[in-house]
């Protein structure tokens, strides 16, 4: 799960700061980083909405581009304000 260590280094914290915040024991984060180990769903609910990503996104997920079927560009302020939707349904991006 690279994107959690690449999520951490953004946000400019330590695998110590990481155990305080969201009580993940440094080893144990650092086998999710390194993919020795995958935490429960539970886990990766908590470690998305940390970091205001989605689960998808945690996961390398990728839906591709950011456009429909039609291949039209997505309008994410339509998306937003009449839909209320957070996150863009293909990328997974927060819009």
């Amino acid at each position: 799960m690279n994107r959690l260590k690449e999520l951490r280094k953004q946000h400019g914290l330590t695998l110590d700061d990481v155990e305080e915040e969201l009580g993940i024991g440094r080893g144990t984060y650092n086998n999710y980083e390194n993919g020795k180990t995958f935490p429960k769903l539970k886990t990766l609910i908590e470690m998305a909405s940390f970091y205001d990503v989605t689960i998808d996104y945690l996961l390398g997920v990728n839906w591709g581009r950011c456009e429909d079927e039609t291949n039209v560009a997505l309008d994410f302020d339509q998306l937003k304000e009449e839909y209320g939707f957070e996150y863009c349904p293909y990328c997974g991006q927060k819009l």
